[in-house]
C-alpha cells in the first residue's frame, strides 16, 4: 500500500488522472475499522488521503461479498464495481502500473 500511495501520490501531483483498482485481498485496504500495529500508517488513511486528492479508487464488488463484507463497511467514496469498469478506465489510460 505504501508504494501504490507514493506513486499515486506523484501523479496527482502532477495533475494526473488516478484509477486505484482493488481486487482479491486488496479490498480489505478501505476498510473502515482497520486498527493499527505499532507506528504503521493503516491503509484505509492513505486511500483516504489518495480519494481527497482525486484519486478514483473502486474495490471489486464480488471480491468484497467473497471476505464477507459489504460495500458500507468501507471507508466514504469508494465504490466498488466489477472488471467492465476496470475495462472501461484502461481503455482512457496511456499508463497502467500493476502492483
Amino acid at each position: 500500500m505504501e508504494t501504490l500511495y507514493h506513486i499515486a501520490s506523484s501523479a496527482l501531483k502532477k495533475k494526473h488522472k488516478v484509477f486505484v483498482y482493488l481486487c482479491f485481498d486488496g479490498v480489505i485496504s478501505p476498510v473502515k475499522n482497520q486498527r493499527a500495529i505499532e507506528d504503521e500508517r493503516l491503509s484505509r488513511e492513505m486511500l483516504g488521503d489518495l480519494l481527497q486528492k482525486g484519486a478514483n479508487i473502486v474495490c471489486s464488488g464480488l471480491d468484497i461479498r467473497l471476505r464477507g463484507l459489504e460495500s458500507k463497511s468501507l471507508i466514504d467514496g469508494i465504490k466498488t464495481g466489477g472488471l467492465p469498469d476496470m475495462a472501461e478506465a484502461f481503455a482512457t489510460m496511456d499508463r497502467v502500473i500493476s502492483l
